[in-house]
């Protein structure tokens, strides 16, 4: 990871931006961050059983 931005968007809602070398970057480290949100996942409330309190998103910068 190259850079990284956490944005609070609501009262309890924070959104993580991480900006990697490449998609192999990524998925190099891919279990390493899963084993660090299952670290911090007991801090995180649930808000809803529908939605998952880590549920990773992913797409290009273009702008």
């Amino acid at each position: 990871m190259i850079q990284r931005y956490i944005a609070k968007t609501g009262n309890y809602d924070y959104f993580f931006v991480g900006i990697w070398e490449s998609a192999e970057a990524i998925a190099a480290q891919r279990s390493k961050m899963i084993a660090h949100l299952d670290e911090v996942r007991g801090f995180m409330e649930e808000l809803s059983p529908e939605l998952g309190v880590t549920d990773p998103i992913f797409g290009n910068i273009i702008a």
